[in-house]
């Protein structure tokens, strides 16, 4: 009896939470498709069984769409639901929603009959009172909060500010905040920074400007505002040319200042700054260069605002120029243009113009340093990070949490984690910023361990410390972990989807990308441009223009088709997807369209053949900066047309470091790599994309030998490899089967902290199966921690190769086992194992389960795995017959398999039938014709090989020479059939006619 209860027990709760569960997507759907006002009707569809998701989701789309009426109606509902309790996250929701309605009085109800308050729900019903000018009742309500017991967060802080601003009290709120150690959170510093000067303490407000460690606009614009509303004009300008960035409330600002004070003159003068501002900012570099030399008046606001512009557009050269003329400069200029080298590529060039600015006399400041230990960390030159950092306790600036900040970054960057860890050790533990920037050192450089340590011993995680951990993850190849931590964040918003879905994208899962971005519009998160700019590039790398037009759709409801850079997006998308027409019409029908909009569209024509309209673009463009022509260079590389590139890249007012790349790449791709080199060595600087280059047209020209020189080349002159490097190098290695190589660049993979890296490790595997040492490739295999389908698929390849074929098919079940879906790859190497193993009935059986379990559609190979595994077991029939039944034509490929086994089971007919197939497919490719005639010859039948040489001769084909090589010494020598230029070939060839006379077959003839 006791337990027919519980069942009946169970059951009922399994139904309420599936009722529960149905009431939640329906409102879900509802919500996503942005239809609230099909409630109230949908209310009363909903039972009993609601629960605090259902109404939370209600409850925030009445937030955001500021409709009371339905807000009240979902409260009506909540109260008529007996069997529901809501609970303290829900009635803070609730409280929200009234106040952000501008209902002050329910708000208050409902705050009253909170139970159990907590921080947020006084902070709400604060927020609000000080919000609608109910100043008095928001102080009164902070008391009773400390009397409460209640510790107040900065949000709270802020409101109580607002309040005091309002009625004019200076009461003694500064000091509660220190005490609370709230004083660093920049939008409490900025609302006292506004209270202080609204009640004319200029001096007060200064102090805390001075003493905040982070400062964003607001902050600036709020001195700035203090300072000229306070009729300090002179200090409000100072500011103003010291800010990092200004927007138009700062412009607004000091032109109010200076009107304010009756200099109609000062006031005239900087709208014109603003202007050239404007024009500088938005790529109208003719216009603002005319308004530059039309100034009657220039300041050093006004010429560091054009240096800005040049160097934001990459017309470096311009902006060094412009720079060199100026007849005074401060902080930001330098700073400006150390900062316009380092966008640019020109690092080096920025850590020159560091040097002379401390000759100049102009003291460096922190954006100075933030600036200069980025090039030093893309750089990967710790040496140069070393002298900054002397450089900074030089300038006093040791303590300086953003400098130190920095400097851990750029240590981490720079492999330098020990380093990295001295300077977050120093640092103040309360400080988060310090927190996340450890955990993504640790995360980058694939020290996962102590990453996830850190994450969690942080005082508190905020969601830049979930997604820095998750970013880490997805960076190194490790989604699935990437994924599992994404799910475990308590509320997810825009900032960690896009993260999570630009993981899987980076990481070439674009189809789970968009999946997850269908799964983050379920949840109700509202898409940013950020999203919206991810996942047209997941549509742009499937080719999917159906995704990508829905997507379109999406973007056009939610407002953001007049966002430039996500215009450029769908122009990029479009055009990747082969659609130019609608890319072109969107370009055409722009608003305002920058100079990243003229490259898309250009790079869109020239990526589909399309160079003439490209080039047409090109000569129409209003400005052109060094990616336009990049994308030029690129579009006739492609095409096959150098000269027409060389021309191009000779003409190019600034090169940089990218258009000789890019002209490299283009030789490099063409099989010049004779060219190529020749330009390489004539690079003003390289770095490590160029050398990649380099080393890569080798190895793709099949010289493999001078790419793994370039290789140690690299490594000397001081340049580190990244991750792609060693995704070059690697396979020359095994393609040579030069073992000692190898083992050199895993060696140098383990000193560049990149032995995390799930691609270098699967290749890693793959070499050393592929040089002979299949121990190596398991011991390799089995130190990866987390292994991704590409791991798994290197290492049954490598048993596979080995004809370990039961080895091979173990390690697939612990795939499977492990969670990993296989992939059309990994069954590739289930099949050449039983290929290679004899076992028919396996591979038989694996491949019907790859088609009907698994539901991926067999590939060429695959059926020429198969062919090959009924062929060298003797099943010729059987092959023929499952040739002739493919669903597919089949290719040269799948009968060169049967024709090479009819050769070892001498089965004249059938390989017959076979090569005329392939004769057929490749009339010119003589490895057939080859294989005919060994079959004739181990029959003995001479006069059919003298027809088939006879047709290879008519028919100009050429076998080509054999080639083999070995390793000696670190050194490997190759050899070609008829080559003779080996020092040691007269040696080599005594020794083998010695071993040639020594071979009891050495006297037996093949007809000839």
């Amino acid at each position: 009896m006791l337990q027919l209860k519980s069942r009946i027990n169970t059951t009922a709760s399994a139904l309420k939470a599936k009722a529960a569960n149905a009431n939640d997507n329906r409102v879900r759907t509802v919500c996503h498709q942005g239809q609230l006002e099909k409630w109230p009707h949908s209310l009363h569809s909903l039972d009993r069984f609601s629960n605090s998701s259902t109404y939370a989701y209600l409850l925030q789309e009445c937030i955001q769409k500021r409709n009371l009426s339905k807000g009240r109606l979902v409260h009506a509902h909540m109260n008529s639901n007996k069997e529901f309790k809501p609970d303290i996250s829900l009635l803070n929701i609730l409280l929200n929603m009234y106040a952000k309605c501008g209902n002050i009085e329910d708000a208050r109800n409902v705050f009253d009959e909170i139970p159990q308050r907590n921080v947020v729900s006084w902070s709400t019903l604060i927020a609000a009172y000080a919000r609608d000018g109910y100043a008095e009742e928001a102080l009164q309500l902070f008391n009773e909060m400390q009397r409460a017991g209640v510790k107040p967060n900065q949000f709270t802080f802020t409101s109580v500010i607002r309040a005091c601003t309002h009625l004019g009290i200076l009461i003694d709120i500064h000091k509660e905040i220190i005490h609370r150690g709230l004083q660093s959170h920049v939008f409490v510093g900025s609302s006292l920074i506004d209270m202080y000067a609204k009640f004319g303490c200029i001096e007060n407000a200064r102090d805390v400007f001075e003493k905040m460690p982070h400062r964003n606009m607001v902050s600036w614009n709020t001195i700035i505002a203090g300072y000229a509303q306070n009729g300090c004009v002179e200090e409000a300008l100072e500011l103003f040319q010291e800010m990092p960035e200004r927007n138009v409330v700062s412009w607004t600002a000091m032109i109010a200042g200076f009107m304010q004070n009756g200099d109609d003159a000062g006031a005239l003068e900087l709208f014109r700054q603003m202007q050239l501002s404007g024009y500088a900012r938005n790529g109208h570099i003719e216009g603002a260069n005319e308004l530059f030399l039309k100034m009657p008046k220039r300041n050093v606001v006004s010429w560091t605002v054009m240096i800005e512009g040049y160097a934001q557009n990459g017309l470096v050269g311009e902006a060094s120029r412009l720079f060199q003329e100026m007849p005074e400069r401060n902080v930001v200029s330098w700073n400006v243009i150390i900062g316009g080298y380092v966008q640019n590529g020109y690092r080096e060039d920025a850590f020159k113009s560091f040097q002379q600015m401390q000759g100049s006399g102009v003291k460096p400041n922190s954006k100075t340093f933030a600036i200069v230990l980025s090039a030093c960390g893309n750089l990967a030159a710790p040496e140069h990070g070393k002298q900054v950092h002397e450089v900074i306790i030089r300038n006093a600036l040791e303590s300086d949490v953003s400098v130190n900040i920095a400097l851990l970054d750029m240590y981490a960057k720079c492999r330098s984690i020990e380093n990295a860890r001295t300077v977050f050790d120093r640092l103040p533990k309360e400080n988060l910023d310090s927190w996340n920037a450890m955990i993504a050192g640790y995360a980058q450089n694939g020290h996962f361990d102590e990453a996830l340590r850190l994450f969690q011993s942080i005082p508190k995680r905020t969601m830049i410390s979930w997604t820095t951990m998750i970013a880490g993850y997805a960076q190194n190849g490790h989604v699935d972990d990437a994924l599992k931590l994404f799910q475990k964040i308590p509320e997810k918003n825009v900032v960690s989807w896009n993260v999570m879905i630009a993981g899987y994208s980076q990481n070439g899962y674009s189809e789970e990308a968009l999946k997850l971005y269908q799964q983050m519009k379920f949840a109700r998160v509202k898409s940013n441009s950020k999203t919206f700019v991810i996942v047209l590039s997941g549509c742009a790398d499937l080719a999917a223009p159906v995704h990508g037009k829905q997507i379109h759709e999406e973007i056009i409801r939610s407002g953001f088709h007049y966002d430039v850079v996500v215009q450029n997006a769908l122009i990029d998308m479009y055009s990747k997807c082969g659609y130019l027409e609608n890319a072109r019409i969107l370009f055409d029908t722009m608003a305002l369209s920058d100079i990243v909009s003229w490259n898309a569209m250009i790079a869109g024509y020239a990526q589909n053949g399309h160079i003439d309209e490209a080039l047409e673009l090109f000569q129409k463009m209003p400005e052109r900066d060094v990616v336009s022509w990049t994308v030029m260079i690129s579009g006739y590389a492609q095409k096959g047309n150098l000269d027409e590139a060389l021309k191009l890249f000779q003409n190019i007012p600034d090169r940089n470091i990218v258009s000789w790349n890019a002209m490299i790449a283009g030789y490099a791709n063409n099989g010049h790599i004779d060219e190529a080199l020749k330009l390489f060595e004539k690079m003003p600087e390289r770095n490590v994309v160029s050398w990649t280059l380099i080393i890569a047209g080798y190895a793709q020209s099949g010289h493999g030998m001078e790419a793994l020189k370039h290789f140690h080349k690299m490594q000397l002159t001081g340049v580190q490899p990244n991750p792609q490097t060693f995704v070059v190098a690697i396979p020359v290695c095994a393609n040579l089967a030069t073992l000692e190589q190898g083992k050199q660049i895993h060696e140098s993979i383990i000193r560049c902290g990149f032995e995390c890296n799930v691609f270098l490790s699967s290749a890693l595997v793959d070499m050393y199966a592929k040089c002979g040492s299949l121990v190596s490739a398991c011991n390799v295999f089995d130190r990866i921690p987390k292994k991704g389908v590409v791991t798994w698929n290197a290492m049954i390849i490598g048993y596979a190769m080995h004809g370990c074929g039961k080895e091979a098919l173990q390690l697939f079940e612990q795939m499977e086992n492990s969670g990993i879906k296989p992939d059309h790859v990994t069954f590739l190497g289930i099949l050449s194992a039983c290929c290679h193993s004899g076992l028919v009935n396996d591979g038989r059986m694996y491949f019907n389960s790859m088609i009907q379990y698994y539901h991926i559609t067999p590939s060429m190979s695959h059926y020429g795995c198969m062919v090959d595994l009924f062929a060298r077991a003797g099943h010729l029939s059987e092959a023929e017959d499952f040739i002739i039944q493919m669903p597919v034509q089949p290719d040269a490929t799948v009968w060169g398999c049967l024709l090479a086994a009819c050769g070892v089971h001498k089965n004249i007919g059938l390989g017959e039938r076979a090569a005329e197939h392939i004769f057929q497919l490749e009339p010119t490719n003589a490895t057939p014709y080859v294989l005919l005639s060994n079959i004739y010859a181990a029959a003995g039948r001479c006069d059919d090989i003298q027809k088939v040489r006879k047709i290879m001769k008519d028919r100009r084909i050429r076998k080509n020479p054999g080639c083999s090589w070995i390793e000696v010494n670190k050194q490997v020598h190759a050899f070609v059939m008829g080559d003779r230029s080996n020092p040691q070939a007269q040696t080599i060839t005594s020794d083998l006619e010695r071993l040639s006379g020594q071979n009891p077959y050495s006297n037996c003839m093949v007809c000839a």
